[in-house]
Formats: C-alpha cells, structure tokens, sequence
C-alpha cells in the first residue's frame, strides 16, 4: 500500500508543479489585500527529489488592511518542505489525504477538514478585533455620559422650577414672623428677576406670601433645595437672608426660618456667617 500511494504521489507531484506563496495588495495610500500563510500540522513520510520528508500544511488566506490583518480563514491542507517554511507547496486534495492515510505515510492524528487554532485564527483576525474592541469603548463610553446627562437632566430643575423654588422659599420666609411687609415683597420681585431673570408682579408675591406657611418642618425646607446645585442653595440661602433683613430687623422666627434653611441645605457654619456680612444694613436715623 506504501508503495501504491508513493507512486500515486510521485506521479502527483511529477504531473502538478509546485504553487508560490501567493500575495496581492492594492497601491495608494490605504493599501489592501491578502496573502497566503502555511501552519504546520504534522510531518509525514512523503519525499520529493530527495529533499527530506514533506511536511503536512494548513494554507490559509488572510485580508489584511493597511498590513494589519482584517480576516482569515483555512483553504485547505498542502503538502511543503521544511515544516512548512517553504516559498512554495504542493496541493493536498482529500481523497489523496485518506489515501496517506490508509498508507500509514501521513499521521492518523491529522483531522480530515483542515482547521486554524485559536491563536493562528486571533492573529489573523487582530484588526478586526481591534476594532470591535474599540467600537466596544466607544458604545460604553457613549452610553456612560448619556446615562450621565439623563441624570443630571434630571437632577437639575429647570430655569422656569428654579425660579419657582427660589418664589416659594422667599415668601415663606417673608412670612416667618407672620407680618407681610412691602419692602420684603420689592426685595423678593427684584431677586427673583436678578437671579432667574423671571418678572413676578408685586401683586402675584402677594398672594404667594398669604398661602405660605409658617410651621415648617424639616423635610419642607430640603423640599426648597432639591435637585439645586450647592451654589445655587447658597444663593437661597443669601436671598432669604437679605428677604428677612429687608424691613430693617430680622425676629425671632425669621432667624429661626433662616437657620432651619442653612441647615438644611447643608450650608456650613463658615459660610452661613460669610453670608451675614453681605446682608444690607438698614439706613440709621439721627
């Protein structure tokens, strides 16, 4: 049988001459192609021109962009000298790889359909992995901040509910020690736009400051500074000051109202009493 399949393989290898290493790329900037890699699978008992025994090869093709690889795949198994470290090979069609086989000249072990490793198929494919990695990045980072700027969307009222927590604070304030007095009513109108930029008639304040409440608890005055940035609870904070001190003395419950606020709101100490500094003085008299 040996010498059966050595005189069907001498007339094979007689008959079909050997393949080069096959390449093809395109010119330009971005060059493309692909070319022709051989992995060794096994050595067999096959010979040619007395050049040592031929090595069993799995051909593959890989598409490579700009000389990264893209793509591979396996095209079939060749027969190469030099444990497939040759510039040329000669096809292996399967009936005559069965044949080897049967013959005991090729392994047992070698597998019917040919088939890339893990790692042959990853170096092959590294472009393409690279770049689906980066997709990867790019999808997780896109998706972090949009889910970042629904929370902060979220978080951070708008101009128009800002303006109305900020109305809503002032007056309660106004309201603390149960007078309402006109000069906290301009105060609040002239704040309100300053800050907000928002046109509040004296008469709408009015009204406000009549509905407030002067019992309030804990979780009413976090209600006024939710969703607010730090900075603009300060700005609460220093605009209700200003509300209280408006008609010339601040009293016992609009102190009260004031701290419960700062408190609150997590204003600190030190910056509560910075805050007092910037509180207008009412005119003195001779």
């Amino acid at each position: 049988m040996r010498l059966f399949f050595l005189g069907l393989m001498a007339c094979f290898t007689f008959l079909f001459s050997p393949h080069a290493a096959e390449a093809k790329r395109s010119g330009g900037l971005i060059s493309y192609g692909h070319y022709g890699d051989l992995h060794f699978v096994a050595q067999t008992d096959i010979t040619r021109d007395n050049t040592g025994p031929l090595s069993i090869c799995v051909r593959a093709k890989t598409y490579h962009l700009s000389f990264i690889n893209m793509w591979t795949s396996p095209q079939g198994y060749v027969l190469a000298e030099n444990k497939c470290e040759a510039e040329s090979f000669f096809d292996l069609p399967p009936e005559f790889l069965e044949l080897g086989k049967v013959a005991t000249m090729i392994p047992a072990s070698v597998p019917d359909t040919p088939f890339l490793t893990a790692i042959q198929y990853a170096q092959g494919t590294v472009g393409t992995a690279l770049i689906a990695m980066l997709v990867a990045v790019h999808l997780l980072v896109k998706f972090a901040h949009s889910r970042d700027s629904r929370a902060r969307r979220k978080a951070k009222p708008s101009q128009a509910a800002l303006s109305e927590r900020l109305l809503t604070a002032l007056c309660h304030a106004a309201k603390a020690d149960g007078r309402i007095d006109q000069r906290e009513i301009e105060l609040i109108a002239d704040v309100l736009h300053k800050a907000c930029g928002k046109n509040y008639s004296q008469s709408d304040i009015y009204q406000v400051i009549k509905k407030a409440q002067t019992n309030l608890s804990e979780a009413d005055f976090c209600a006024f500074g939710e969703g607010l940035t730090h900075k603009q609870r300060m700005m609460m904070v220093q605009a209700v000051l200003d509300t209280v001190a408006a008609d010339g003395e601040v009293s016992e419950p609009e102190h009260r109202f004031a701290i419960g606020l700062a408190g609150a709101l997590d204003i600190t100490r030190s910056e509560f009493l910075d805050m007092l500094r910037f509180v207008p003085q009412p005119p003195t008299h001779a």
